[in-house]
């Protein structure tokens, strides 16, 4: 299969109807070798994006539901409204070509359904009629999340739903093992790719206009590594001094962990732990590739209660938990989370991230700081998960950060989704007395 709009068509299904996520999706259909894999990413993201506003669309413009053995001339007639709506494409090609994936998909039936649909379509645009009732479709979430964000945040919630459905910014963290942000931004500029410094991040740079990281200079040299704002506020928080042994127990792909190796190379000791094999051999590459100091680095692969055995009771100064989470503060960068995600998989993730923190915090020393994050935006998982931990143990105590970072929460800080650009992402910060 190579025409770009059938493969994704067969993409979206496999993740609307048979749960795959959208990474996952995007390797069985091996479009990172496809010439048009930009174009291809770009129809998937954006109608995952917008699936919900596009599913009401096109049940208006429908005389009756397609049966569930061509959901996939659904997904296919999504891809076409996407094109319709939201990209710069004559509506004469993307009719034709939309038309031309229907025998691709070997369904020749459709191509005068796609055909009709698409014409309408045009003409409901033309009239500023093609537009979605209800809330559920006018911010294309599902009424759960949008339940879940208007109660965490009553003042914000519209402008996170929006922020939601945007595309991402890519921020930078310059390596400074090799460069400095000065060179490297004049390296940007020499390549014609504009950049701006971010405020209160030392090493960090926004590129208003994104691009993949292989057009980006210095990528393979290691100079930089792709890492939002948010995360790289997480060096302050830890406040580390080289004689730490410092414990990041959900580490990979490791963005954190490199981050830590550039700050301090020669850190005391820095354990890397993560469920995932596969994961973690993606921290070593980045090493590798960042051409960081690994001499005093531990991977460990395993489930962390597992690996707690491994450790003596008070032997870490520093723990990073940046605990499994719903990934709400991400959706613009997972789109699919808006169909993957249940609203019961919040209790289960909350239990999660409590017995994590239990787990870890025996490993710490008296004294010692432990520093838990999430990007999700919910409180089930965060201030709460914090308040019932310091309810649980009488020798932790959490400590004050920085106010003109976050909003305040009753426990911990939060950066909610497009504030400055950044992603949705939760700090606490708790030490052991």
């Amino acid at each position: 299969m190579t025409n770009p709009r059938a493969i994704a068509a067969y993409i979206i299904y496999l993740v609307c109807y048979d749960g795959v996520s959208l990474s996952d999706a995007f390797l069985d259909a091996n479009v990172s070798d496809l010439d048009d894999a930009p174009f291809i990413k770009e129809l998937c993201f954006g109608t995952i994006r917008f699936w919900i506003s596009l599913q009401a669309i096109l049940k208006d413009l429908l005389e009756r539901p397609l049966k569930k053995e061509d959901k996939d001339i659904e997904c296919l007639l999504c891809v076409g409204l996407y094109q319709l709506i939201y990209m710069n494409i004559p509506e004469y090609a993307l009719v034709d070509e939309t038309v031309t994936a229907t025998r691709v998909l070997k369904k020749s039936w459709a191509s005068r359904l796609v055909n009709k649909i698409l014409r309408m379509a045009i003409e409901k645009k033309n009239q500023n009629t093609l537009n979605p009732n209800g809330m559920t479709a006018t911010f294309s979430h599902p009424n759960w999340i949008i339940d879940k964000i208007k109660h965490a945040w009553p003042d914000n919630w519209e402008a996170i739903l929006n922020a939601n459905n945007q595309k991402a910014p890519l921020f930078l963290r310059i390596n400074k093992t090799k460069t400095t942000l000065d060179k490297f931004q004049s390296l940007l500029q020499k390549n014609n790719i504009d950049s701006e410094r971010v405020l209160n991040l030392p090493h960090a740079l926004l590129l208003p206009n994104a691009l993949s990281v292989e057009k980006i200079p210095g990528f393979s040299e290691g100079l930089f590594s792709v890492q939002d704002a948010s995360g790289q506020k997480v060096i302050e928080y830890l406040d580390l001094q080289s004689d730490h042994v410092v414990l990041d127990a959900c580490a990979a792909p490791g963005s954190k962990t490199t981050q830590i190796l550039e700050n301090y190379p020669d850190i005391k000791q820095l354990i890397s732990v993560d469920i995932s094999k596969s994961r973690l051999e993606k921290i070593k590459d980045n090493i590798k590739r960042l051409r960081l100091n690994n001499k005093n680095i531990e991977l460990l692969a395993g489930d962390l209660e597992d690996i707690n055995d491994e450790f003596e009771p008070k032997t870490v100064d520093r723990i990073l938990l940046d605990a499994p989470c719903s990934a709400t503060g991400v959706i613009r960068r997972h789109p699919d989370i808006k169909i993957l995600r249940k609203k019961t998989d919040i209790p289960a993730l909350a239990a999660q991230q409590l017995k994590m923190l239990n787990t870890v915090w025996p490993l710490l020393k008296d004294g010692g700081k432990l520093l838990y994050t999430t990007c999700s935006i919910l409180s089930d998982e965060n201030s709460n998960v914090i308040k019932q931990f310091l309810k649980n143990h009488l020798d932790a105590k959490e400590l004050p950060l920085d106010i003109n970072w976050a909003k305040k929460c009753e426990h911990g800080q939060q950066v909610i989704t497009g504030d400055h650009g950044r992603d949705g992402f939760y700090y606490a910060v708790i030490q052991k007395q």
